[in-house]
C-alpha cells in the first residue's frame, strides 16, 4: 500500500478484500460447525446441542463480521471513528510524509501507526489508552494497543534487538500524545481499558 498515493476507494476495496478471504475461511468451517453440531445432538442431545452451539457460533461470528466488510466496506470501524474513506485516506496521505520508522507491514508516522495490510488497525496516538509488547510469535514480535473505542489493535514488527528498541520507542512516543495511556497487560490495565472506552459511532462520522 502506497500511503502517499491512498484514496478512499483504494482503502475500500482492501477493506472489501479482507472481508473476502475471511469468507472463504469460515464459511466452510461454520459449515463443518453444523455438521459436526447435528452429530453430537444426535449423540449427545442436551450437551451436544450445547457443545453444536459454540462450533456454530465462533466461525458464524467472523462470518458476519467478513460479509459486513465485503458488502459494506464503507461502514467499517476505521471509518466510524476517523471520517468518510476519503477523510482517512487524505489524513494517511498527510501523514505519510512524517515517516518515522517503517518496519515490513507496519508504519510509524509521526501522527500514527498502521499495519498496511490491515487498514482498520489505524491508530492515531491520542486515541490509545493502553500498549504492551505481547513477545515473540514465529519470526515476529507483536505490539498490542487498546484504542479509546476498547478496540484490541496488533502491530507486527521482526525479530531482532533493533526492532526491541523501536517498539519501546513507539510506546513512549504513544504515551507523549495521551499521558492517561497506560503500558503493562496486568488485570488492573485491562479494566482500565474496560472503564474509560467509549462506543464506536454507529455511522461513519464527518470529520
Amino acid at each position: 500500500m502506497e500511503l502517499e498515493k491512498l484514496t478512499g476507494d483504494m482503502l475500500t476495496e482492501r477493506i472489501r478484500q479482507h472481508g473476502k478471504t475471511l469468507l472463504m475461511i469460515f464459511l466452510p468451517l461454520t459449515v463443518l460447525g453444523l455438521l459436526a453440531g447435528i452429530l453430537l445432538v444426535m449423540k449427545l442431545h442436551a450437551a451436544g446441542a450445547l457443545l453444536g452451539t459454540v462450533l456454530i457460533a465462533v466461525p458464524l461470528l467472523f462470518v458476519f463480521n467478513a460479509l459486513q466488510e465485503l458488502l459494506h466496506p464503507e461502514q467499517a470501524d476505521i471509518f466510524r471513528k476517523y471520517g468518510t474513506p476519503e477523510q482517512v485516506a487524505e489524513r494517511i496521505r498527510n501523514g505519510s510524509g512524517d515517516v518515522f520508522f517503517g518496519n515490513g507491514r507496519t508504519v510509524v508516522t509521526e501522527d500514527y501507526v498502521l499495519d498496511t495490510e490491515k487498514p482498520d488497525t489505524l491508530l492515531f496516538y491520542p486515541h490509545a489508552l493502553l500498549v504492551y509488547p505481547d513477545g515473540v510469535q514465529g519470526k515476529e514480535e507483536t505490539l498490542v494497543i487498546y484504542d479509546e473505542w476498547g478496540k484490541k489493535l496488533r502491530y507486527p514488527f521482526t525479530n531482532g534487538k533493533q526492532q526491541v528498541i523501536r517498539i519501546g520507542t513507539l510506546s513512549d512516543k504513544i504515551r507523549r500524545h495521551n499521558p492517561k495511556c497506560r503500558s503493562g497487560h496486568r488485570p488492573e490495565d485491562l479494566d482500565y481499558v474496560k472503564q474509560n472506552r467509549i462506543a464506536i459511532p454507529a455511522n461513519p462520522q464527518e470529520k
